[in-house]
């Protein structure tokens, strides 16, 4: 079944240069947050209960995926919010979870999965929760889309998550502008936050 995302959810451009990052962050406060390699989901909760969960799919329209949350390590079903709250991550397989994995699965065309990326993405899609439950698919948010109106900071909204029982995608948050310095140890960082 598709859906259509009332606000679409788009992707970032990528980056090499790090002096391209610095000139685009400016003075501004910022966020820097592991890229995690698999598949966007969007759920969105109704007074605490998780009603549906979707894929980013074009940005647009994305596929109903909800029958698989029960398999997918991370996404609760039920929060203490009293209202509509959208919440937007990435469902993935973990690197060590995937070297496990390669050696006794194949994708449609018989060949071992090239990356976690596929195999997670193929995961989410199936029709049966036990077999995407059994390739050890984990959901980490990365953002909250609609809710918690209260909170201007991205940061207070993510740490609001962790109090409803998510594991949110490590992050580390700016005190001050950056320069050339302060990405290289904030890279350094989040590859021991990833460990």
């Amino acid at each position: 079944e598709k859906t259509t995302h009332s606000i679409p959810l788009l992707s970032l451009d990528k980056e090499k240069s790090s002096a391209a990052l610095l000139d685009f962050m400016g003075d501004q406060l910022v966020l820097l947050m592991l890229k995690l390699d698999g598949l966007t989901l969007k759920l969105t909760y109704e007074n605490g209960t998780l009603v549906q969960a979707a894929t980013r799919g074009d940005g647009t329209i994305g596929e109903v995926v909800t029958h698989n949350v029960r398999g997918i390590q991370g996404i609760p079903l039920k929060i203490p919010y009293p209202g509509h709250l959208v919440v937007v991550g990435e469902a993935f397989i973990r690197p060590r979870d995937c070297a496990k994995l390669q050696d006794t699965m194949r994708d449609s065309t018989g060949k071992p999965y090239k990356n976690g990326r596929n195999l997670a993405a193929g995961s989410v899609r199936l029709l049966d929760a036990k077999i995407c439950k059994d390739r050890c698919v984990t959901f980490m948010p990365f953002s909250v889309l609609e809710g918690f109106e209260a909170m201007g900071l991205k940061s207070d909204r993510l740490i609001q998550l962790w109090a409803y029982g998510f594991s949110v995608c490590p992050y580390l948050k700016t005190t001050a502008a950056f320069d050339q310095r302060y990405i290289n140890m904030g890279i350094e960082r989040l590859q021991e936050l990833a460990r």
